[in-house]
């Protein structure tokens, strides 16, 4: 599978050098099938950007090569992610800030704008996404049932009515060891996501402003915001053990943490660490880890 999708995004890049004249936030406009996968993304001309149907966000191009997603309300990716998007008329490759690179083939069986559905969604910018009619509690759940159907179906199709019987009694007893989960444990739960995919959001906006700054990082994390280039905001932390924080200290090594919950950050050119970013918390999460070795 792998060799496949090799040659199809060979293929496909070779094609961008005829698309070249095009306008890349024209190109982009549509559905996106991905290859070998099952999510579908659309892009509207609005500047929102749907995945699997349900609007989450917006984005916008930085240059003809650098889209940033803003995914305001998709679990542990919530937050501004920077990728590189080659796009033509039939593919489009976008390779985030470690070098994984996705592919998809255009499609016309997008979900269509939520707008069409009923929902009273006109321009919308990183701003007024949160005043989208569908909340994130309803694509949460939304998004829990579609895993619960896509495992229901997968084990219908390889297991046999004994193996059933029997993953029908394993999900019932996890069932009930869920329900003795008190809020403030499945609230810790859901805010280790949303730190994970925050901090990995400050690291793409780090490397989009290094590569624009030919070798330099920013003095302090909230140079990022400035006219809203690679964040909007500093995104928060939010592990639990700590009040949730958006507040960064200077540290260029775990033995100069402060453990205050917010972001620790490294701004010394000299210092093998110069533009790491950690999260600024000794304690561990519900895997056994310590924070800042994240």
């Amino acid at each position: 599978m792998m060799r496949g999708l090799g040659r199809t995004l060979y293929v496909a890049l070779i094609g961008l050098a005829a698309a070249c004249s095009q306008v890349p936030s024209k190109m982009i406009l549509g559905a996106w099938q991905e290859q070998g996968g099952k999510e579908l993304l659309e892009f509207f001309k609005d500047g929102t950007v749907s995945v699997n149907g349900a609007i989450v966000g917006d984005y916008s191009f930085l240059d003809e090569k650098r889209i940033k997603l803003n995914l305001t309300s998709w679990g542990a990716l919530a937050g501004p992610q920077m990728f590189t998007a080659d796009v033509n008329k039939a593919a489009l490759a976008l390779t985030d800030s470690r070098g994984k690179t996705s592919v998809y083939s255009r499609t016309a069986s997008g979900g269509g704008h939520p707008a069409a559905k009923g929902a009273e969604v006109g321009p919308v910018s990183a701003k007024s996404l949160a005043e989208v009619p569908t909340p994130e509690r309803g694509r949460s759940i939304a998004e829990l049932r579609k895993v619960a159907d896509e495992l229901i179906n997968e084990i219908a199709a390889k297991a046999d009515d004994g193996a059933i019987k029997e993953m029908i009694v394993q999900i019932s007893q996890g069932r009930d060891r869920l329900k003795t989960l008190s809020r403030e444990q499945l609230r810790a739960a859901s805010g280790e996501g949303a730190t994970k995919g925050n901090l990995g959001a400050i690291r793409s906006a780090l490397s989009i402003y290094y590569g624009d700054l030919e070798g330099r990082y920013p003095a302090a994390l909230d140079q990022l915001t400035i006219n809203g280039k690679y964040l909007a905001t500093i995104p928060s932390a939010d592990m639990g053990q700590h009040p949730k924080s958006n507040s960064g200290i200077f540290a260029c090594a775990p033995s100069e943490l402060k453990d205050t919950g917010g972001w620790a950050y490294c701004n010394k050119p000299k210092n093998k660490n110069y533009g790491s970013v950690w999260v600024d918390c000794t304690h561990r999460d519900s895997k056994g880890t310590q924070w800042f070795n994240y």
